[in-house]
Formats: structure tokens, C-alpha cells, sequence
């Protein structure tokens, strides 16, 4: 703030409840202007300190006790000097001493907290009933939509980029009897990105700054919003795959936001600004949304309101997609490292450089974290460490991201060649080269690997030795991974076509 707020007249010393603490405080926001969450988090970070908008809401909707770093840094961030501050930090301590419990934590602040994971408790369980009724009158929309057609049970969702949280690139092998309905869907610009399957419905998005709902069975569109505006190139392009779940979509775009999307009907639920493009692609977990941006940093947002939980820096531009376990938040950055935080506080657990950007995503088992560079190696860490168990080279950059199964990493590199390699040591059990660069990430069902190629082609070939099993010509080079469902394969190209593929023969029907 250019001029400190009066409070001189603010009785400080006489605060003998939260309440009051409070009171005080809301007094000091409207003397400072009324400075909007966004603006008092900025002001907050330019001086040094962490102030979330989720903590600014807390303090003036007196909801929760604020600790005493969120107390100095709202009240820097109003405009109080650095040197007036104590008067401020004594009257928090009064307070804090006269209410607190023999458990270290003040009665108010086990309240409020008990009060805010209820109405979080209530509010998903509003979520989880909306979404069950919607999905129940999807399932009868689509089996009217295929007209008598036996429609396969809807299972598990494959509900985000490469597969699940860890980035496996693993999908299961369907049990459906009811065969393949193939198609082909036209867009008005590149399909660079990843679709997902969730719901029976086919999410993704186009350089055509739109993202598109489409019936899973028979490509019929769902509906279709755009994002972004054409005002400057890349402003709305989406370079994020979406992740689905709560019943909503998620995704980035190049304008920095973060938008969550009601999955049946596309009308915008929440958005999120960041201070970059983005092209990481969300992991939704424990009603987490964690994201990469182009300003640097990782992000974590509430799922259900967007607001932020935390946020935290790397040396780079983060285009990596983030990897989740129960504890752990893998990703790499355009600084040459791979980065482990921890997934509730955002705390730095390890960080281990490689030789290159990594714009690859990383694929997390029980114990190892697998990823390549733009040093054209891929890597092997201990996923508690960050040890470095084996190291890969290829001749070309690694930005393909590795599946993993069983004991063996599948992944493409620059030098057009799909590797296998062992988990073990990384030692390569078969290569196969296709006729270009190789962008896409390889993606497993049914013992065959999949993936696309900058030659045109997307490929199948067997898990064990390498060996075509078929190709599929599109028009335009395929950057995007593959997601697979009900035997089916979905891909995009930059021909501007969206492909579901028969996984066993390699044909679809063109036409939509």
C-alpha cells in the first residue's frame, strides 16, 4: 500500500477473544482500501511472505484462529509498516494464551475447523449425489443414443492423462462382448493433446481453443465450449489434457487458467488464474487438483472450490504433468530437474538434476520413479530419495513419457524410436523405429503398446519383443498419447481429427 492505513486509534492491547482479534482485523482491511484476496497475496509475496486468498478468507470471515505468520503477513500486506507490526503480534498472543486448550490448539480454532470439514463433508456429499443422478441419466442417454445397441458396463474411468495419478500409462483389458464401433471426429484445428474416457463420454481439446464432449460409443458430440479468446495465438490453446472425476473436467490453458468444467453439460463450475500458459496436465487426488505453469511454479487447488492450497517454485518452467501417490507429488521442470513434494504441505522432499529440460512426465511405481530428459536419457530415482538407480541414453530428446508394466519402461524418443527397457537396470530389451520423431507417450492394454508417431502413423506392437501388430495412417503428425476404453483406442492428430481406433484390427470408419 503507498500510504499506511490510520489505526492508531485501534485498541489492541484490549483483543481478549477471537472475536475481537477479528474484529480488528476486518477493521484494518477496510481502512487499507478493501484490497482485493488476489491483491493482498501479492503484496503479501513481493514482501516475502505466504498468504493464500483461502487464508485472507479465513481471517476476515473470522471462520478460523490465524497462526501468527498469517497474521504478520495479512497485516504487512494491508499496509502496516514493518516496525509497527508488534503491537499487532502482542495482541494475537493474548488471545492465542487465554483460549487456548490443553491440546496446544485455541477452542475457537477447533471450532471453526471442525466447522469447515463439515460443511466440506456436506458440500461433497451434495457433489457425489448430484453427480450419481447425472450419471444415471447419462447411461440411459446413451443407450438410447446407440438404439438398442448392447452398451458395455461404464467400470472404472480412465479419467486422466497417461491413465491414473502415478502416470502409469497402464489401461485395463476390456471384457466387453459387445465389439467396436470405430470413428472419426473433425475439429477445427490441431489435436496435439491426450483424450481421456470417463462416463462413457471422450474429453479433450483442440488448437481450435475448444474442448469437446464426445459420446464414447458413437462420437456423437456432447457438447463443445471454448476457452481463451482469439486475441493473441496462444491465448486460448489448451495444451493440458483434461482429468475427470467428482464429475467434473479439468484442465489448463494457455491464457493460465485452470478451469473445472461439469462433465455432462460443459458450463464452467470454478476457474483458477496462474501467471503462465500452461501445458501440464492435472492429477486430480483427495479432492487436490495439482497442476504445472509456465511461471514457474506447481500448483495445488481445491477440487471442488478451486481455491489454492498451496503453491510451490522450481527453477523453471514446469510443462511436466505431475505424478501423485498417497503421499508424494513427482514433476519435472524446464530447470533440468525432477522434483518429489510432499502432497499436503507442498514441502520440498528431494530434487535430483538431470542433463536437460524435462518437459517428459513422470511414472510412478511403489518404489521408483521413472522420466526422460531433454538430455535424451531416461531415468530411473528412488521414489523416497531421489537416488539415481540407472541412467539410459538415447540419441535423441526424450519428451515421450514412460509406461510402465510389469517389469519393463516403455518410452519414445526424438531419435524415432520406441524403446523397451529394463526396470531392473535399464538395460534395452527391443527397439522399434518408426518414421519420425516420437512425441507421444506409449500407452499399454491387453499385452500391446501403443503410440503415435510424428510420421502420421499411430502404431500397436507387442509388449514382448517389439513387433508390429498393425499401424494406422492419420493425416497429420501425432502428437497426442493414446487413451484406451472398451477396446478401442483414442488418439488425436494434427490433422484436426480425433480417432477411436478398433485396438485389435487398427481400422475406424471415417465419416463424422
Amino acid at each position: 500500500m503507498d500510504v499506511p492505513p490510520n489505526v492508531a486509534d485501534l485498541e489492541l492491547a484490549c483483543a481478549a477473544s477471537p472475536a475481537d482479534l477479528h474484529a480488528l482485523l476486518r477493521t484494518l482491511h477496510i481502512r487499507a482500501g478493501s484490497p482485493s484476496y488476489r491483491a493482498l497475496e501479492t503484496h503479501a509475496r513481493n514482501a516475502g511472505d505466504q498468504l493464500s486468498k483461502s487464508m485472507v478468507s479465513e481471517i476476515l470471515r473470522g471462520s478460523r484462529f490465524p497462526g501468527r505468520d498469517a497474521l504478520v503477513a495479512f497485516v504487512r500486506a494491508c499496509g502496516v509498516p514493518s516496525g509497527e507490526v508488534m503491537p499487532w503480534v502482542r495482541a494475537w498472543e493474548q488471545v492465542a494464551e487465554t483460549t487456548r486448550t490443553p491440546g496446544g490448539e485455541t477452542a475457537d480454532a477447533l471450532r471453526a475447523r471442525a466447522q469447515a470439514e463439515l460443511a466440506d463433508a456436506r458440500q461433497t456429499a451434495v457433489q457425489i449425489m448430484a453427480d450419481a443422478r447425472e450419471r444415471a441419466a447419462a447411461i440411459v442417454s446413451r443407450a438410447e443414443a446407440v438404439r438398442g445397441r448392447p452398451v458395455s458396463p461404464v467400470g472404472d474411468p480412465v479419467s486422466i492423462f497417461r491413465g491414473g495419478r502415478r502416470r502409469l500409462g497402464v489401461y485395463p483389458t476390456d471384457s466387453s462382448e459387445y465389439g467396436e464401433w470405430p470413428w472419426v471426429y473433425r475439429t477445427g484445428g490441431k489435436v496435439p493433446c491426450s483424450p481421456t474416457v470417463a462416463e462413457g463420454t471422450v474429453f479433450f481439446s483442440s488448437h481450435d481453443k475448444s474442448v469437446y464432449a464426445l459420446h464414447a460409443v458413437t462420437g456423437e458430440q456432447r457438447w463443445l465450449i471454448e476457452l481463451g479468446s482469439h486475441d493473441f495465438i496462444f491465448d486460448g490453446w489448451i495444451g493440458s489434457s483434461p482429468a475427470v472425476l467428482y464429475g467434473t473436467v479439468y484442465l489448463g490453458c494457455h491464457n493460465g487458467i485452470v478451469y473445472a468444467l461439469d462433465s455432462f453439460s460443459g458450463r464452467q463450475r470454478w476457474q483458477s488464474r496462474t501467471e503462465g500458459q500452461i501445458w501440464s496436465s492435472p492429477a486430480v487426488v483427495n479432492k487436490a487438483v495439482y497442476i504445472g505453469s509456465d511461471d514457474g511454479h506447481l500448483y495445488a487447488l481445491h477440487a471442488i472450490t478451486g481455491d489454492e492450497r498451496w503453491r510451490k517454485s522450481t527453477g523453471g518452467q514446469v510443462w511436466s504433468s505431475p505424478a501423485v501417490t498417497e503421499q508424494t507429488v513427482y514433476i519435472g521442470s524446464n530447470d533440468g530437474a525432477v522434483y518429489a513434494f510432499d502432497a499436503a504441505t507442498g514441502d520440498e522432499r528431494w530434487r535430483k538434476s538431470t542433463g536437460g529440460q524435462v518437459w517428459s512426465s513422470p511414472a510412478v511405481t511403489e518404489q521408483t520413479v521413472y522420466i526422460g530428459s531433454n538430455d535424451g536419457a531416461v531415468y530411473a530415482f528412488d521414489a523416497a530419495a531421489g537416488h539415481q538407480y540407472w541412467r539410459y541414453q538415447t540419441d535423441g530428446h526424450v519428451w515421450s513419457s514412460p509406461a510402465v508394466m510389469g517389469s519393463t519402461v516403455y518410452i519414445g524418443s526424438n531419435d524415432g524410436y520406441v524403446y523397451a527397457l529394463s526396470c531392473e537396470d535399464g538395460s534395452e530389451r527391443w527397439r522399434y523405429e518408426t518414421g519420425g520423431q516420437v512425441w507421444s507417450s506409449p500407452s499399454i492394454a491387453d499385452n500391446t503398446v501403443y503410440v503415435g508417431s510424428n510420421d502420421g502413423y499411430v502404431y500397436a506392437l507387442s509388449c514382448e519383443d517389439g513387433s508390429e501388430r498393425w499401424r494406422y495412417e492419420t493425416g497429420g503428425q501425432v502428437w497426442s498419447s493414446p487413451s484406451i476404453a472398451d477396446n478401442t483406442v483414442y488418439i488425436g492428430s494434427n490433422d484436426g481429427c480425433l480417432y477411436a481406433i478398433d485396438a485389435n484390427t487398427g481400422t475406424t470408419t471415417r465419416g463424422l
